[in-house]
């Protein structure tokens, strides 16, 4: 089972390919290192509120919340993506 952090990490990820724009260009975007965003999407690092903060604007989530509520319902379509390869399995 995913933890929160990597969660949050692939949301990011699938954030960036919706909007069409690089692991780079989201860094310039919010104003922080390549290396930083990197380590945090590899989950070398935790995600914090401040983070993700300023990662949803650039990403079309509004704030924090946003990205955690993206990651929820992410989370909720996988669980019921796999219950239902189960059933027809």
């Amino acid at each position: 089972m995913m933890d929160n952090q990597a969660a949050l990490s692939r949301t990011i990820l699938i954030q960036m390919a919706r909007n069409g724009i690089t692991q780079a260009q989201l860094a310039k975007k919010a104003g922080i290192g390549e290396t930083k965003l990197s380590r945090h999407i590899n989950n070398y690092r935790d995600w914090t509120i401040p983070l993700l903060d300023v990662l949803a604007k650039p990403l079309g989530l509004g704030d924090a919340f946003g990205i955690v509520e993206a990651a929820q319902k992410e989370r909720a379509l996988v669980k019921s993506i796999k219950s239902n390869q189960r059933l027809t399995a």
